[in-house]
C-alpha cells in the first residue's frame, strides 16, 4: 500500500531535511560573518562586521581608510554551533543507515539515536544563536545603529534548527506509522 505518508517515504523526508539542515550548519558555522553593523557621521564612516570566527572594523575619513581584523573566537557559542553540526552528522548517518534497510524494519536504538540528535542539535545550534544575540546585544547597547543587518550565514543556522526540529518531529511520524501497522492482534 502507497502513499505519501507511508514509512519509506517518511523516512526520505526527513533524510533529505537532516541532510539540508547540517549542509545550511555547516555554511553557516563556517561563515565568516554573522551580521554588519555601519554607523555614519558628517567626517567618518565606520563598519563593523561581526562574526563567529574573526571581527573587522573599516573607518573611512576624509583624511586616510583604515580595515583591521582581529580574533574574535567565542568559544561558548563556537561549541553550541559545533555540537549542533556533530548531533546533525550523527542524525544524517542513522538516517541513511535506516534509509538504507530495504525492509525498513524498526531498530529503536537506532531510531532513538536519530530523533534524539535532530533534537538535541536543533536545541546545541538555537543556544548558539541566543548566545551570539546577548552577545551582539551587550556590545552594541551604548551605540547608536545608523544601520544593521544580519548576515546570510546566521539565517543559515535558523534554518538548521528549525530542518532539525522537523526532520526529529517526521522520523517520530515514522516510527509511529510504522508500529501502527505491526501492532498485532491479541486475543485474551
Amino acid at each position: 500500500m502507497g502513499g505519501c505518508c507511508n514509512t519509506k517515504t517518511l523516512a526520505v523526508v526527513g533524510f533529505v531535511l537532516v541532510l539540508q539542515s547540517l549542509i545550511l550548519q555547516l555554511g553557516g558555522v563556517g561563515s565568516h560573518f554573522w551580521n554588519f553593523i555601519h554607523i555614519g557621521t558628517n567626517n567618518t564612516d565606520i563598519k563593523y562586521y561581526l562574526g563567529l570566527w574573526i571581527y573587522c572594523t573599516s573607518v573611512e575619513t576624509q583624511l586616510a581608510d583604515t580595515f583591521d581584523c582581529g580574533d574574535n573566537l567565542q568559544i561558548p557559542i563556537v561549541s553550541a554551533e559545533c555540537a549542533g553540526a556533530l548531533f546533525l552528522f550523527i542524525a544524517v548517518l542513522c538516517a541513511g543507515t535506516l534509509i538504507c534497510r530495504s525492509d525498513l524494519n524498526v531498530n529503536l536504538g537506532l531510531v532513538f539515536c536519530l530523533v534524539f540528535s535532530c533534537f538535541l542539535a536543533g536545541v546545541c545550534v538555537i543556544a548558539g544563536i541566543v548566545l551570539y544575540a546577548t552577545r551582539f546585544e551587550a556590545l552594541t547597547e551604548d551605540i547608536f545603529l545608523i544601520s544593521f543587518s544580519i548576515h546570510f550565514s546566521f539565517i543559515f543556522c535558523i534554518m538548521a534548527a528549525i530542518g532539525s526540529f522537523l526532520a526529529g518531529f517526521i522520523f517520530c511520524c515514522s516510527v509511529c506509522s510504522k508500529s501502527e501497522k505491526v501492532v498485532p492482534n491479541s486475543e485474551f
